[in-house]
């Protein structure tokens, strides 16, 4: 289903882009057969003739030329709760503000609101009955010439030339295939194929790109390649090869905190005396695990494995080392 659902939405798009497009060349760009084509055609325009009482798209033949297009007189109606689906995107959203990204969403928007009555109650107070606060969202207005350049390769699936600063090696060139735009902790990522010196799949900060250029040159994505994969043995966006056993202890205070939320899919709970639990995942790298189970004080304890007892404890001495009083 979801598949087809892309394909469909895929078409759309490129209609929606380019207007009257052959039949050929929507085939080789969403990458189906004649076959499917004609299938999908049938299912989106009977669902359109059912719901707004004409097709979608339109079909021509000239000569042996067969183009589609996108019905011009077709007046989507909305409904209070697409805007209000629009308005919550739009404020859990707010990293994007001042970009490309947002002037779309605000478009979109705009577009329903103009086909809804403002004597509708449903969307009175809109910017009051939804809000979000993020804690410690970062803002991308100043990157928004890098985030397009990433975007329009993600989506064309066009080779992109960065100019990356890390922490670890300074300013470098990279060529790279974007393969997932990744949000994390108010942060976007890209992860994405680098053709550059290392040649494998590694993750690079959006605000941290200085430059970047789409390329003309197309990629394909790896036939096994997906972000869950990617990221199943990551605590949080740090990957590695490795895949290390890590088993916490915690504290029944933190019971419901703890459990009730999705940290690692890896993650497993087990109940213990006197209301202790204790969670295990499995990890590829020490560094955010550390610092997530530090927030927790004495509430927590390592349990395994011994390599990350001791960074906590070192961690811990310098913190005290801190707040010593120098007599």
């Amino acid at each position: 289903m979801a598949s087809a659902v892309h394909k469909v939405l895929g078409i759309i798009s490129e209609l929606a882009t380019k207007g009257e497009t052959s039949l050929d060349e929507l085939i080789d760009t969403v990458g189906i057969t004649e076959q499917n084509a004609y299938r999908l055609l049938k299912d989106v325009n009977e669902y359109f003739e059912e719901f707004y009482g004409k097709p979608l798209i339109k079909s021509k033949r000239v000569d042996e030329a067969i183009s589609w297009s996108l019905q011009e007189d077709i007046l989507l109606t909305s409904r209070p709760n697409k805007l209000m689906s629009v308005y919550m995107a739009s404020i859990f959203m707010t990293s994007f503000k001042g970009t490309d990204v947002d002037n779309c969403i605000l478009d979109v928007r705009e577009h329903i609101e103009n086909q809804l009555t403002r004597k509708m109650p449903e969307i009175r107070n809109s910017d009051r009955k939804f809000h979000y606060r993020a804690f410690g969202r970062k803002y991308y207005e100043k990157y928004n010439d890098q985030l397009c350049a990433v975007l329009h390769g993600l989506i064309k699936q066009k080779k992109v030339e960065i100019l990356y600063k890390s922490q670890n090696y300074g300013e470098k060139n990279y060529l790279i295939h974007p393969y997932t735009l990744f949000l994390h902790k108010e942060t976007l990522y890209i992860i994405a194929y680098s053709e550059t010196d290392i040649k494998k799949i590694i993750t690079f900060g959006i605000d941290r790109i200085i430059s970047a250029k789409t390329t003309d040159n197309n990629f394909k994505y790896p036939k096994d390649y997906s972000p869950d994969k990617y990221t199943d043995k990551s605590f949080g966006m740090f990957h590695g090869k490795q895949e290390i056993k890590v088993t916490l202890e915690f504290n029944e205070s933190l019971y419901e905190y703890i459990t009730s939320r999705e940290w690692s899919p890896s993650q497993q709970f087990t109940n213990l005396n006197k209301g202790k639990f204790q969670m295990s995942v499995f990890v590829s790298d020490f560094f955010e695990i550390m610092r997530w189970t530090m927030q927790f004080g004495s509430d927590v304890k390592v349990i395994e494995p011994i390599e990350l007892r001791n960074m906590i404890e070192k961690e811990a001495e310098k913190v005290l080392g801190l707040y010593k009083i120098v007599l």
